[in-house]
């Protein structure tokens, strides 16, 4: 007896998806081409100063760009690491934030993505969208909507500590 298919199976190719690859620190991560509007030097940024207890205290720059004000978001902070010496700024498309990184390594094509496996908890799930496999990498992609939320946005924005928010409980 023969078991097999009697539909016939297409084999459907997925696109690859542009993205950069940079550094913070000594680790590699990568975020998508379209959510990056401009890649920046880090001259010409205000250094803010972050009172201890500020509500936001991964904004340590902003900068001007187009007669907007965008807060900058340092990597190191944000991904919890060791302080880091940046020399550029991934500046956010559909968002009013940048966020630094050491150094431009390359642009590459994701072709494969999985998802993160279970040992990232809490706050690093928003943090990353999946797991790019490069050919000897493996490298976590960013989520750029989880870099600044819209209350921090709108924090830093003001330089309040409390915002009113249509349809938000604070």
């Amino acid at each position: 007896m023969k078991i097999g298919r009697t539909e016939k199976r297409t084999h459907v190719a997925r696109r690859a998806e542009a993205a950069i690859l940079f550094n913070v620190g000594p680790y590699k991560f990568a975020i998508s081409a379209t959510d990056v509007e401009e890649i920046r030097h880090m001259d010409g940024l205000t250094q803010t100063t972050v009172p201890v207890g500020a509500p936001v205290q991964k904004v340590r720059f902003t900068m001007q760009r187009d007669r907007s004000k965008y807060s900058v978001v340092d990597a190191s902070i944000y991904f919890r690491m060791l302080p880091s010496k940046p020399t550029r700024v991934l500046v956010l498309r559909r968002s009013m934030a940048a966020l630094t990184a050491d150094s431009i390594e390359r642009m590459i094509d994701i072709s494969s993505m999985v998802p993160l496996p279970v040992a990232f908890r809490g706050e690093e799930r928003k943090w990353f969208r999946g797991l790019a496999i490069l050919d000897d990498l493996v490298v976590p992609v960013v989520n750029p909507d989880a870099v600044l939320s819209d209350v921090e946005e709108a924090v830093t924005s003001t330089g309040k500590t409390q915002v009113a928010i249509p349809g938000a409980r604070i």
